[in-house]
């Protein structure tokens, strides 16, 4: 004859709510990235590539820098504000995006 369980629930350790939303916050800022430093020579490009796509009306890939995670959109850039160096992007959802030029981590025009 095995030996029998008496029906009990065995224990199993629990988190409070407190302890689980500090610990996905723990988890999340490990996964957080700093922002590149660009020198102006890139700075340059990157605004001569986006204004590029502009006048030929070419689909442009922009990574930004989001909080500490990087973002990525696609779409064709609508206007430019060089004074206030920022840019807007129409994506494939016909949402438009606001991208400010402090954002900008890399810009590649799509062929």
């Amino acid at each position: 004859m095995g030996i029998k369980d008496r029906g009990m629930m065995k224990w199993h350790g629990f988190f409070m709510p407190e302890h689980s939303r500090e610990l996905k916050k723990i988890h999340q800022d490990d996964k957080k990235i700093k922002m590149p430093l660009l020198d102006e020579y890139q700075l340059q490009e990157y605004e001569e590539k986006i204004i590029y796509a502009m006048e030929y009306r070419l689909p442009i890939e922009i990574k930004l820098y989001n909080g500490g995670f990087e973002e990525l959109i696609s779409g064709h850039v609508h206007y430019v504000d060089q004074i206030k160096r920022k840019f807007n992007v129409k994506d494939t959802h016909d949402q438009v995006h606001y991208v400010p030029y402090d954002e900008i981590m890399d810009v590649k025009i799509i062929d």
